[in-house]
């Protein structure tokens, strides 16, 4: 798998994300777990749109329910058992993800513009 491939399925991700107007975020989101299973070693040159398209599964479904390939619903427990089961992400694995997929898109001058006057991501948890 080489890097040209992942930033190829990234600004295809990128794009769908735009063209269906689907949330930022959760593209964001998307991302980190496709990276994490890239570190992981599950996705290789040969499962990397069908595991991409799994990522995007989540953000398209609403959308596209009518036309998501079976091998991708096939493929659904094997990327949550690379995922450890655990879909919580850090914020610092996370805002990267987000800041840069913001910035090439282009759109807005802001955080505040695109989302409005609240904080994004801000929460503490309390012990």
């Amino acid at each position: 798998l080489t890097l040209d491939q992942i930033r190829r399925l990234r600004t295809h991700m990128l794009r769908v994300t735009r063209e269906q107007d689907l949330e930022l975020s959760t593209a964001a989101l998307g991302w980190v777990y496709f990276e994490k299973l890239i570190w992981k070693g599950y996705v290789v040159k040969d499962n990397r749109k069908l595991i991409a398209g799994k990522m995007q599964w989540h953000i398209l479904y609403c959308c596209l329910s009518d036309t998501i390939e079976l091998s991708i619903l096939d493929q659904e427990f094997d990327v949550f058992a690379q995922l450890e089961f655990s879909l919580w992400v850090p914020r610092h694995e996370f805002m990267p993800h987000f800041a840069r997929m913001f910035e090439a898109i282009g759109l807005y001058r802001s955080y505040e513009d695109y989302l409005g006057n609240i904080e994004f991501y801000a929460c503490k948890l309390h012990a």
